[in-house]
């Protein structure tokens, strides 16, 4: 059954301006695109061809080259000259507005989101209901909808599903206790099996924290510029990697078992916590690794022992540089499912 979710203007707008500019395909940093954002045959088979073009080079698009690539595609091909295509898109080169392509390609996707939420299950007429018959309900929804952001609008949709879950679910097993049940078993637990995370990196720091026990949260603070960044680093290294130079030794020592670890970083670039962790590992000054300073032969040596030490170590890290707290809490989750991290630093 056809979605009532759909947005034909914009559709029309999005598949015009990617074919005048299909350079809009790689900016993967403000754009995302799928066949699934279009509901037509029609536009998904052009905007299919329209992809491949670029893939393959092509940076022209014409009615001709997207004729010549779905010819190769027979069920898309008899859509496309069954719409009379050549025609029709002519006439979509001629009416894009790439000037107002960030509105169309985000009324776009919003009604991408709204399907999909839909083909889960998810009543979404709340936020906007096309059946409504009552135009100024309808007006206030449309408006309200373009006050949204994509993000904003997934927000909503789970704070309503928290909501459910907290009201069915987390508060179903509920239960007060009273404080003296079961101290006996926990001291003997505790006797048994200490509770002391793995170690932190710094003399002191396990005596306050007991380490870095699981399912426990420890904030730093200090004045900006004191190097918090920095010890969060040198934590996550310390846990994730099995080895570390030593500097009253003067070698490279076993530093345990390496245990899955995220630092989440919105405000580094990549190439910065590379180069901290190197120097953390390697004990080899930063600045001489960016090369401001050379670095002798021994120095050179362990920045490259290093190297392999983090290319093998469990190591994970995520960029979110414009971020909610959402998009903190889906990181650690996914990378808890996919990377088995169980430490994360942020």
């Amino acid at each position: 059954m056809a979605s009532k979710y759909e947005d034909q203007t914009s559709a029309l707008q999005v598949i015009g301006c990617l074919a005048k500019e299909p350079e809009l395909l790689e900016d993967t940093g403000r754009y995302f695109f799928r066949a699934e954002d279009f509901t037509s045959e029609l536009h998904k088979a052009v905007f299919g061809a329209i992809s491949t073009i670029f893939a393959n080079g092509g940076t022209n698009i014409t009615a001709k080259t997207v004729d010549d690539v779905l010819s190769s595609y027979p069920d898309a091909y008899a859509t496309y000259k069954a719409s009379r295509g050549n025609e029709w898109f002519t006439k979509v080169l001629d009416e894009a507005d790439l000037d107002n392509f960030d509105l169309y390609y985000n009324r776009l996707k919003k009604m991408t989101l709204l399907r999909e939420y839909e083909n889960l299950g998810v009543g979404m007429s709340d936020i906007l209901d096309p059946d409504e018959i009552d135009p100024k309900k309808r007006q206030r929804q449309q408006e309200q909808l373009d006050d949204m952001t994509v993000t904003e609008i997934s927000d909503e949709v789970e704070l309503r599903l928290s909501r459910v879950r907290t009201a069915f679910v987390d508060n179903a097993d509920r239960d007060t206790k009273k404080i003296g049940d079961g101290l006996d078993t926990l001291i003997q637990r505790l006797s048994d099996e200490p509770e002391f995370g793995l170690p932190l990196y710094g003399p002191f720091i396990n005596t306050v924290t007991m380490g870095a026990r699981l399912t426990k949260f420890y904030l730093r603070s200090a004045p900006t510029g004191v190097g918090k960044t920095r010890m969060m680093i040198a934590d996550a290294c310390n846990i994730a990697c099995d080895e570390i130079y030593d500097t009253k030794l003067g070698e490279w020592r076993y530093n345990g078992d390496s245990a899955p670890s995220l630092y989440i970083s919105t405000e580094l670039e990549l190439s910065e916590v590379q180069t901290m962790c190197i120097a953390f590992l390697s004990a080899v000054s930063e600045d001489k690794i960016l090369g401001a300073n050379k670095m002798t032969f021994d120095e050179q040596d362990r920045v490259r022992h290093a190297i392999e030490v983090l290319d093998r170590s469990p190591l994970y890290i995520d960029i979110i540089c414009d971020f909610t707290l959402k998009d903190i809490e889906n990181s650690i989750r996914r990378n808890h499912r996919e990377n088995k991290v169980m430490y994360v630093f942020n």
